[in-house]
């Protein structure tokens, strides 16, 4: 174990631990340095530990403070607690979060690899009520191809999250489970592109101080069949009233931040696709 380095012990008994000098030996860091031991025999190398993909994510309580959670991926570990990789949640707060691995409460969690489909249960506790914030600090260990999201099983919400987007949600007094997981998804890559190339004015974007959608033209123009689509292509929002003779609509929302699809039929027929980031 290399100088410096702090650890745990964990006793089946009680009993007496011992230290000494003959115990110790002279090794340079690299391969040869053992990081920890597993068991009799079996031990991970500073070497090896450098094979793991880590993700960061961080939860802001009410109050203020913030939790930061580690997702480690390594091919070779197993399901369920991992000696030597997974940390748990000791210093508990009034106001915390952490994942969930049967009775265990992790701020490190390790598992063998990310994938489409997988759910990993959070567990949030909150001593004063208020507004939590929840996000990732760095996507760039992420699997091509996969988003992760913040899934609320209770109100059947789910929030697509990165160092940029963040899920905010309201709670009361009280302990969490089974109820907020980490999910990742396949996302399909949506091209936005316009069937006719538009030679005006029109702009569409997000008014994040009135949480509405606003679709501006100097000129008068028509809209009708406006909808709002997830990044997973789920309708979130549909219009169903048509706008004629018209310089400006604005369609107040209510969803979670993220990154959205914005669609509708302008004057003679032509598709509009717009994306747009609401935070």
């Amino acid at each position: 174990m290399p100088v410096g380095q702090g650890f745990y012990l964990q006793g089946a008994s009680n009993g007496t631990i011992e230290f000494n000098n003959t115990q110790r030996v002279f090794k340079k860091e690299g391969g040869e340095s053992v990081f920890v031991r597993l068991s009799s025999g079996e031990v991970v190398s500073e070497e090896e530990s450098a094979d793991i993909s880590r993700i960061y994510f961080r939860f802001t309580t009410p109050e203020g403070p913030q939790r930061q959670l580690l997702l480690g991926t390594k091919s070779d570990l197993a399901l369920g607690f991992n000696y030597g990789y997974d940390g748990r949640t000791l210093d508990q707060q009034p106001t915390e979060c952490s994942f969930k691995e049967g009775e265990e409460s992790l701020v490190i969690q390790g598992i063998p690899s990310i994938y489409t489909g997988l759910e990993l249960p959070l567990e949030i506790k909150i001593g004063t009520s208020g507004v939590c914030k929840f996000k990732t600090e760095s996507l760039s260990e992420l699997p091509a191809g996969l988003a992760v999201f913040l899934l609320d099983k209770e109100l059947n919400i789910i929030t697509e999250i990165s160092n940029e987007l963040v899920a905010e949600f309201e709670l009361a007094t009280g302990i969490y489970n089974d109820r907020f997981y980490v999910v990742f998804k396949q996302v399909e890559i949506l091209t936005v592109e316009d069937n006719i190339e538009i030679t005006d004015d029109l702009v569409v974007f997000y008014n994040s101080t009135t949480q509405s959608i606003v679709i501006n033209n100097p000129l008068e123009f028509t809209a009708k069949n406006i909808s709002l689509y997830n990044i997973l292509g789920q309708q979130v929002v549909k219009v169903a009233t048509e706008f004629n003779h018209t310089k400006a609509i604005t369609i107040p929302v209510s969803v979670a931040t993220g990154a959205y699809l914005v669609s509708f039929d302008y004057n003679n027929g032509t598709q509009i696709t717009k994306k747009l980031i609401i935070k």
